[in-house]
């Protein structure tokens, strides 16, 4: 059975991105533009046009349309052998690749409560900075989808060279709109910065435990 993905053309190119590795500075050298249209175009404060699609498209190796929102990507629903309709989840290391051809199979009634499917990825966790909640090596779910900080809660964030853990928090009445990043382990120490100038990949929706 196929899942409809009715994702807004700025969050597809933002999957098609991390699919690519790409970051936004590396896909503005290669469209030979700035890294703050790239910005501007994955956070929806540009609408990505039919140009645009059409010279993304040829980078991040998909459809104009499906960037555009017409065309509908591979299956992301299957049925396993119970009949249990499942979420095909891909996983990402904190470089964003995809580490895991064969994704991850999550039943929906698992995550139907939190969010669309079609959003959602499952990335390595690495570093000791959110020690004791997130180990290094730990997989944590992602919703690519939730980009702002509000309310209050454990994002990934892209650092310039990879993509950390942090809690993240609006400092009320902040003008222009500034964020309190901190992390969970003493030894790190917590910092403001202004909101647009936070690459923030996704809210951290789950965390998986075997006991």
């Amino acid at each position: 059975m196929n899942k409809t993905d009715n994702s807004s053309p700025s969050q597809r190119l933002e999957k098609a991105m991390i699919a690519a590795g790409l970051n936004d500075p590396q896909l503005a050298s290669a469209l030979n533009t700035t890294k703050q249209t790239i910005f501007k175009l994955r956070h929806g404060k540009t609408s990505l046009s039919s140009h645009w699609a059409k010279r993304i498209s040829a980078v991040l190796n998909v459809s104009p349309s499906y960037l555009m929102g017409i065309d509908q990507p591979t299956t992301t629903k299957e049925s396993i052998s119970q009949g249990t309709e499942s979420a095909l989840i891909p996983e990402y290391d904190c470089s964003l690749k995809n580490i895991n051809t064969s994704n991850w199979v999550i039943p929906l009634e698992y995550i139907k409560s939190f969010t669309n499917s079609s959003s959602l990825i499952i990335l390595k966790v690495e570093g000791d900075s959110m020690e004791p909640d997130y180990y290094s090596g730990e997989k944590v779910l992602v919703d690519l989808s939730k980009n702002i900080p509000s309310p209050p809660g454990i994002y990934a964030i892209w650092d310039g060279y990879t993509v950390i853990l942090k809690r993240l928090e609006i400092i009320l009445s902040s003008d222009p709109t500034v964020v309190k990043i901190s992390s969970i382990n003493p030894a790190y120490s917590s910092y403001n910065k202004k909101l647009d100038e936070i690459t923030i990949k996704g809210r951290v929706i789950g965390k998986w435990v075997w006991k």
